[in-house]
């Protein structure tokens, strides 16, 4: 590929060709840095949660783990805590019974869990030398959204 640079040949100048640098391949360090976002970027979205009988596309990042963890703690403490509606990540609001409550949670937490996994799995595999691009990364994280 060339990149083609025109001048102006009525001022006396002439076009040149410029090839482009060939791109260096990423290193272990940048690949594991892409592995880690591409982690950080999943725990910070979506999931489909399995509530048992049905599934409820639900955030996943900090503020909603939580959440849904400290509303796991009320329901212990006080069985009668009314559950509110939980808004999906589709927008839509969702009743869970309380029995439902510590599913979505243990749900949450166990997606968190495979993306933590995966990135241990991606970053040996970086170590070991068999993933050496950023393809093989999204590969690898490809079933998890």
């Amino acid at each position: 590929y060339q990149r083609r640079v025109h001048g102006l040949t009525r001022f006396g100048i002439t076009k040149q060709i410029i090839a482009d640098p060939t791109p260096s391949p990423p290193n272990k360090a940048d690949l594991k840095n892409y592995a880690a976002e591409k982690r950080r970027a999943l725990a910070n979205g979506s999931a489909s949660i399995n509530l048992g009988t049905r599934s409820i596309p639900m955030w996943v990042d900090p503020e909603s783990r939580g959440s849904i963890l400290g509303l796991v703690v009320a329901l212990q403490a006080a069985p009668e805590t009314p559950v509110p509606p939980w808004k999906g990540a589709d927008g839509l609001f969702y009743e869970m019974a309380a029995a439902e409550v510590p599913a979505a949670a243990f749900g949450i937490m166990g997606y968190i869990g495979m993306c933590f996994a995966t990135e241990s799995g991606v970053t040996d595999a970086i170590e070991a030398g068999s993933v050496t691009t950023y393809a093989q990364i999204d590969a690898a994280f490809s079933s998890l959204g």
